[in-house]
């Protein structure tokens, strides 16, 4: 009752309904509500802040929403559905904005939205995310059957993994495809998935193990514009090493993506997500440009305020989920991802201890595939020495290589080991969740002390740590990049380097510490 429209001149006042291309304070003291006939698609606006005393929300109904970035400010809130009551039209947000357009990393807000107050976004869920094949499809088949009967829609986009061993830019066996019906068959448990085209690969679905099938559609999509957010140094994919006859992924391409980010960061009070999806979206190597990140909320001592549930990351160009400097004070107060879904990411996509004191947090049941290491993984591997962001050489298939900094194309030495499920500190509920690709499916390195913002902490050793729980978790077509990797590796220091920019310089060192599993 107390809603303002977006589209009533009298909501904003003397300046009028805004314009096209402005900057826009929404009104102190205001519920602004954005509905179907509020903006023109056409319009794309400037930066849009929401002042401590007001809200926007968007309406139950089919809306886009264009600007070059958000910022909710400390006491403000951007409300799109609530936990109970999701919102079952499209609404679309698409940010604007250029790489080049100013120094990297730029302000919070640019093409992204900043929240230092409360973010709620919820659209109707699908359930499951994702499921697993129920027999093997075959290149050509134009209907795949899946272990579940979920409420997939015609037009919705699924992903069906690889299985091969490799998994790469230069070598990719993942199927993309669009739906165009879901049916029951006479197995309870078994549904049929028609699509609108034959498949391109074949994805193994036996007895040992199956292809995973995700579903990449929400109805609520926040994305980078088409413009500006694609990298543009993509001529080179495929590379190869003198006579080698095995190609790797060429390590600088694909190093200029600049899509939308998402922070929920320090005095934020609320951060809850479910039935969203985000694409083109990170930044590569701009550290804390992810496309959802939670950031420095310190200790969080209070349950159900920050997590996020059946969301969609794909075509990332900076990873998935991140939680930094965050920790639960017990485990019903971490932060939750859960049945959430990665797909074609650069740099690791469950990111959920990013400088070792992150803890008490739930990842569960989620799906990451197709991940994109960044820097000379291959050449780690292979003992082609770098310059100086090189040390040691060492021959492929060994436990070992080289020793690596991170340098212009690697921000963060340990994207050089770029995986599905990424801990930096294990002291978490780890459960149910798939990884396909990757360096290594669930990576623990060996962090011997807190980094980054946090490293004057003393007395804290992040590899010492347990896991809370580490169970039904699974992983396949990882470890090729060093032959006796595995699904599951736990081994590697990060190390410090004596550097005046030591919070982004860290050294990377394999040891040989693997844990071989296909499921644990």
């Amino acid at each position: 009752s107390d809603l303002v429209d977006w589209h009533n001149a009298a909501t904003w006042g003397v300046d009028g309904v805004p314009k096209n291309g402005s900057a826009i304070t929404l009104p102190a003291g205001k519920k602004i509500l954005v509905s179907s006939c509020s903006i023109p698609s056409s319009f794309v606006f400037g930066l849009v802040t929401v002042p401590s005393t007001s809200s926007l929300i968007f309406g139950d109904a089919v809306i886009s929403f264009q600007a070059h970035g958000i910022h909710v400010r400390f006491g403000g809130s951007l409300l799109i559905g609530s936990p109970t009551c999701r919102l079952r039209n499209k609404v679309t947000i698409t940010l604007h904005g250029s790489r080049t357009a100013q120094a990297v990393p730029a302000v919070e807000s640019v093409k992204g939205i900043h929240v230092e107050g409360a973010i709620d976004i919820h659209a109707v869920e699908y359930f499951p995310t994702w499921t697993r094949l129920a027999s093997t499809a075959y290149a050509g088949n134009r209907t795949i059957f899946i272990q579940d009967c979920p409420n997939w829609q015609p037009g919705q986009t699924i992903i069906v993994t690889t299985t091969e061993k490799k998994d790469s830019r230069d070598f990719n066996r993942n199927d993309r495809a669009v739906i165009e019906k879901v049916e029951k068959t006479t197995i309870p448990t078994v549904c049929a998935v028609t699509l609108t085209a034959p498949l391109l690969y074949n994805h193994y679905g036996g007895f040992e193990y199956q292809a995973e099938v995700g579903l990449l559609s929400r109805n609520i999509l926040i994305q980078g514009d088409p413009f500006n957010s694609e990298p543009t140094d993509t001529a080179n994919v495929t590379c190869r090493y003198k006579t080698s006859p095995s190609t790797y992924p060429c390590e600088e391409s694909f190093l200029t993506g600049f899509g939308v980010h998402v922070m929920v960061a320090g005095t934020a009070t609320t951060g809850r997500f479910s039935g969203v999806e985000l694409f083109r979206a990170g930044q590569t190597n701009v550290i804390g440009r992810y496309p959802l990140h939670f950031h420095m909320l310190g200790t969080i001592t209070k349950p159900n305020l920050f997590w996020i549930s059946d969301a969609s990351v794909h075509r990332s160009y900076f990873r998935c989920y991140t939680i930094h400097g965050t920790i639960g004070s017990s485990l019903a107060t971490g932060v939750t991802i859960t049945k959430s879904t990665g797909y074609d990411v650069i740099g690791h996509c469950f990111f959920a201890s990013e400088d070792g004191v992150e803890e008490n947090h739930t990842i569960s049941y989620n799906l990451a595939a197709h991940i994109h290491p960044l820097g000379p993984f291959w050449q780690a591997s292979e003992g082609v020495v770098l310059g100086p962001y090189q040390t040691g050489t060492q021959s492929f298939g060994s436990q070992y290589t080289a020793t690596v900094s991170s340098n212009p194309n690697l921000a963060l030495a340990d994207d050089m080991v770029a995986s599905p499920f990424y801990f930096t500190n294990a002291y978490s509920t780890i459960i149910g969740n798939a990884a396909s690709g990757g360096w290594g499916g669930f990576t623990f390195p060996n962090l011997p002390a807190p980094k980054g913002f946090f490293k004057s902490r003393t007395n804290f050793v992040p590899k010492n740590r347990p896991t809370l729980l580490f169970q039904g978790n699974s992983a396949h077509s990882t470890g090729f990049w060093q032959q006796h990797a595995a699904g599951v590796y736990l081994g590697g220091n990060l190390v410090p380097v004596s550097s005046p920019q030591v919070d982004f310089y860290l050294l990377v060192t394999r040891v040989p510490i693997p844990l071989m599993a296909a499921r644990l």
